[in-house]
């Protein structure tokens, strides 16, 4: 941008076609990623123009603009199947996000990480220091007390702020969840992780039923028609069968002994007794560990600045917050890959000693 154009000495003819090429390039460059729904469109002379991509996370730094509709910018070795976020204003300075994103990555291993505070350092860079102190512990649900000391930065302004938080986390339900302990900087910080497997349950869930009577209670109520399909189209077979078994909209497991023909009486099943009986004593196949793939991450997150912008910029706001729940998730999801990288190369590690140990 040309400040004080038109005052003073006029350009000279060699500087008038840069300038010209200057102005078309602000007008036509793209922008990194579409706004939110509702995000104010800045004219090219406004001041927005220039703050929607200056603009970074407080406190933790975010890509510039919206995170609307895109996938997150530096993928760690995982297959995001879905990554929507949006945005909106709930006041005049308190930005809501919802962001849905499912990965094929382990929950169990992305839930521990992002439950532990002493983990949290580690997972998002612009925390310089964090200090925790858990404050109660009842069954699967824990509360934390949380101090970070994080930088921030807005357009051109930046520093280091302090944060005090409650996180309450739940392994069972699958959910993290963090409060503004009193303000500061911020004057609203609310935020709800959810974690669940493909099976819509959190990593510490029990089993919903005990196998015994899952079996008996299908073989006296399921009807033979529902499970017709297993056997072909999207998972099929054998892996069908187990995906039927885990999936919590069944009521029970299908009976398949019932649907076993005899030799000598091919057109009668199996008595029902034996079938039950037969159920529940589960094979090995049975007891297979089911899918932990995909995962899905559901954030909600209300955040606002102790100091309200006017109008126009705080439309900013939306497009910051997007940015920074997105790259919260950028950083639990590459530490959740290193994470498994560690463990696959101490496993590696210790099978190379055993064979040496026996010699081999």
């Amino acid at each position: 941008m040309v400040f004080g154009r038109g005052r003073g000495t006029a350009l000279s003819e060699q500087q008038q076609p840069n300038a010209a090429a200057a102005d078309d390039a602000m007008r036509t460059r793209p922008r990194s990623a579409p706004g939110p729904p509702g995000l104010l469109s800045p004219g090219p002379a406004s001041l927005t123009a220039a703050a929607a991509n200056d603009v970074s996370c407080a406190p933790l730094p975010a890509a510039a603009g919206s995170d609307a509709g895109r996938k997150p910018k530096h993928l760690p070795p995982f297959d995001v199947k879905r990554h929507d976020v949006k945005a909106r204003l709930q006041d005049r300075s308190t930005a809501v996000v919802d962001l849905v994103s499912v990965v094929d990555a382990p929950g169990d291993v992305m839930f521990d990480l992002l439950a532990d505070p002493h983990q949290h350092e580690r997972i998002f860079g612009a925390i310089e220091s964090a200090n925790a102190e858990l404050v109660s512990e009842e069954g699967a649900v824990r509360k934390w007390r949380l101090d970070y000391r994080a930088r921030w930065s807005f357009w051109k302004v930046g520093g280091v702020c302090d944060n005090r938080l409650w996180m309450t986390t739940d392994r069972e339900a699958g959910t993290v969840s963090f409060a503004l302990r009193e303000p500061g900087f911020l004057r609203t910080y609310e935020g709800t992780w959810t974690i669940t497997g493909p099976d819509g349950r959190g990593p510490g869930a029990a089993p919903r039923r005990d196998p015994a009577a899952t079996a008996a209670s299908a073989s006296q109520s399921a009807p033979i028609s529902a499970f017709h399909g297993l056997g072909g189209g999207g998972v099929g077979g054998l892996a069908g069968l187990f995906a039927a078994i885990n999936n919590p909209f069944f009521a029970a497991a299908p009976p398949l002994l019932a649907l076993i023909r005899t030799p000598d009486k091919a057109t009668h099943p199996l008595p029902l007794s034996m079938v039950v009986e037969t159920a529940a004593t589960p094979s090995p196949a049975s007891l297979a560990v089911p899918s932990r793939y995909p995962t899905t991450i559901q954030i909600r997150k209300a955040i606002s600045p102790k100091i309200s912008p006017p109008y126009p910029i705080n439309q900013v706001l939306k497009g910051h917050a997007s940015g920074q729940v997105s790259d919260m998730l950028e950083g639990l999801l590459a530490a959740t890959a290193k994470k498994i990288a560690l463990e696959e190369g101490e496993g590696d590690e210790a099978g190379k000693g055993h064979k040496r140990v026996g010699g081999k």
